[in-house]
């Protein structure tokens, strides 16, 4: 009742329009549904729900732009505001699937450890993916990201992989 409300409202706020309404309405459901069973799939459905929403947010809001950055990938040459607007996309993806998962992992059954070994791979995947996005702004000829915030960064990101491992989510490997 509760969620379904805050969902909807939630919606109307952002301006999200009513034809995505049905998004946060089933991701609220699954967030609930994951709280009292458990499941990954309910975990999953959240997530997707709520990239449903970004996705439409970036779309409304960077993708349309054209912007170049200065800096170029060895793969692709020239980086536009639309390949960027992907990668925060699958940023942001991974790092709703980490708590999720993180949930998951606690235990000693053999499910706990396949999911600690996919956590592992998706917080490597997120490390990643956060560290070229950081270096393409970084980059920038025009100051756009502060190198205090790498720092800040990866701070959080090694004290947060330390405790998980301390806390038995992650495995040696990942760690």
């Amino acid at each position: 009742g509760f969620s379904l409300f805050g969902a909807v409202s939630s919606s109307m706020v952002l301006g999200l329009p009513a034809l995505y309404y049905p998004s946060p309405v089933i991701g609220s459901q699954a967030l609930v549904s994951f709280y009292f069973r458990r499941s990954a799939l309910d975990w999953l459905l959240f997530v997707a729900c709520v990239e449903g929403g970004v996705v439409w947010f970036m779309k409304k809001t960077y993708l349309f732009l054209t912007f170049s950055f200065s800096s170029s990938w060895p793969i692709w040459g020239e980086v536009t505001l639309s390949h960027l607007s992907v990668f925060l996309l699958l940023v942001f993806f991974l790092g709703l699937t980490i708590p999720g998962l993180l949930i998951l992992a606690q235990g000693s059954s053999t499910q706990s450890t396949k999911f600690r070994s996919i956590v592992g791979t998706v917080v490597c995947l997120y490390a990643i993916l956060h560290a070229l996005i950081e270096w393409l702004l970084f980059l920038e000829k025009e100051p756009m990201y502060p190198a205090v915030l790498i720092i800040v960064t990866s701070g959080l990101g090694v004290s947060t992989v330390k405790r998980a491992y301390r806390q038995g989510s992650l495995n040696a490997t990942a760690a």
